[in-house]
C-alpha cells in the first residue's frame, strides 16, 4: 500500500470512440472478480441546455467497493451495485482522489481542448457514509488540478440522504474549507409516496429530515439543491413494485416537501438492468405534464439523459464486473505519476 492507496486500474472500456463515456475498473486490495468502477465523459449530457454542458468534461467517482447499505439489506432497489456487488470496504481519501487524477491524466481529448472538469461522487457507494474521505479527496483533487493548470468547475456530492453529512458539508462550505470551488448537493429522492420501499435508507433517515438538512445547505451556500427524480413507470425491481415516480400524484406529493427557493428538479433517465428488474417507457407527454406541475409551482426543471448504457456506466448500472484488459506495464507510468501527484499534496 502506497500512501493509503491499494487501488490499481486494470480495465478500460470505450464505446463509440468515447462518446458513450469511458468505464474504468479498478482492483482493490488485490481482490479478484469484483471491481471498483469510475467513468469519464467528454461532455455532461446528451441534452445540451447551455454552453457548460458541452465544454465541461465530467467524471463519476466511487467511494467504496459495493455499498455499505447492503450490509443491512437497505440498498436501493434500482441499484445494481447495492444488489449484486458484495460490500468490501470504504475507499480512503487518496483512493477516491486517485480515480479523479488518473482519469484526468488519461483524458487526452479534454486535456487537448483545455476543458474545465466536474467530479461527481455518484459511482459505487453512498458518499454520506464517507464524508471525511470525500472531503479530503476533494481538497487533494483541487490541489493536483491547480498543479496541472486545470480548472475545476465543481464537485457534486450525490447522496440518497444522510442528514449529518449534508450538515457537515454545508458548514464546511460556509467557513470556506473548499475555497472558491463549487460543491453542489445532489439529492436522490425519486419518490415521495413509496420511497421507503424503493430506497430503504428512508427507514434510517426519513425524507422530511433529509429535506430539512438540504434547506440548511441552500441557505448557507446560496445554491439550490438538485432534487433527482428517476423516471420509473410500473417498474418491478428486486421483486418489489410496481414503482411509479412519473405520475402527477407523485409530483404533487413531492412538492409538499420542497421549496422552489431551495430546490430545483432534474428528471433523470433510468437505465434498467435485467438483473435488477424491468421498467416501462415514459412518453414525452407524461414528462411534459410533470414539467407543467413543477414549473407552475415555481421550480426550475431539467431533463437529464445519461451516457454509458452500452458499457454499463450509466445511472444504476455499476455492477463491478469486468474482464481486465489493461497492460499494466503500459499503464504503470501514468499510475505512478497520478500517485506521485497525490503524495505531493500537503492537505
Amino acid at each position: 500500500m502506497i500512501n493509503n492507496i491499494d487501488l490499481k486500474p486494470v480495465g478500460k472500456y470505450v464505446n463509440d470512440h468515447g462518446k458513450e463515456g469511458v468505464r474504468y475498473v479498478w482492483k482493490l486490495d488485490g481482490r479478484p472478480h469484483v471491481y471498483v468502477e469510475s467513468g469519464a465523459f467528454y461532455k455532461r449530457t446528451y441534452l445540451e441546455t447551455n454552453k457548460a454542458d458541452a465544454e465541461i468534461a465530467a467524471y463519476t467517482t466511487s467511494v467504496s467497493l459495493g455499498c455499505l447499505l447492503a450490509k443491512e439489506n437497505r440498498q436501493c432497489k434500482f441499484c445494481v451495485t447495492g444488489n449484486h456487488v458484495p460490500y468490501q470496504r470504504l475507499l480512503t481519501a487518496e483512493e477516491i482522489a486517485l480515480q479523479n487524477v488518473f482519469m484526468v491524466l488519461d483524458d487526452l481529448i479534454a486535456n487537448q481542448s483545455n476543458k474545465a472538469r466536474e467530479f461527481a461522487y455518484m459511482g459505487q457507494g453512498e458518499p454520506g457514509f464517507s464524508y471525511d474521505q470525500v472531503k479530503r479527496a476533494i481538497l487533494i483533487t483541487n490541489s493536483v488540478m491547480e498543479d496541472l493548470g486545470i480548472n475545476v468547475y465543481r464537485h457534486i456530492f450525490a447522496t440518497a440522504g444522510v442528514p449529518q453529512a449534508i450538515r457537515r458539508l454545508s458548514e464546511d462550505i460556509a467557513i470556506g474549507v473548499f475555497g472558491k470551488t463549487k460543491i453542489l448537493l445532489h439529492l436522490s429522492v425519486h419518490s415521495a409516496i413509496d420511497r421507503e420501499n424503493l430506497m430503504p435508507i428512508n427507514q434510517l433517515y426519513p425524507l422530511e429530515e433529509v429535506i430539512k438538512a438540504s434547506e440548511e445547505y441552500a441557505k448557507l451556500t446560496d445554491t439550490k439543491v438538485v432534487i433527482n427524480l428517476m423516471m420509473l413507470k410500473g417498474a418491478m425491481l428486486m421483486g418489489k413494485g410496481p414503482f411509479n415516480t412519473t405520475s402527477p400524484e407523485q409530483a404533487i406529493n413531492l412538492i409538499k416537501f420542497l421549496n422552489p427557493r431551495y430546490h430545483r428538479i432534474i428528471l433523470c433517465e433510468y437505465n434498467v438492468d435485467s438483473s435488477v428488474g424491468t421498467n416501462n417507457p415514459i412518453s414525452l407527454e407524461e414528462i411534459a405534464k410533470l414539467e407543467d406541475i413543477f414549473v407552475a409551482n415555481g421550480f426550475e426543471f431539467k431533463k437529464f439523459i445519461a451516457f454509458g448504457k452500452k458499457n454499463k456506466l450509466a445511472c444504476g448500472l455499476l455492477g463491478g464486473q469486468a474482464v481486465p484488459n489493461l497492460d499494466l506495464l503500459e499503464i504503470n507510468p501514468l499510475l505512478e505519476r497520478a500517485i506521485d501527484l497525490i503524495k505531493g499534496q500537503q492537505i
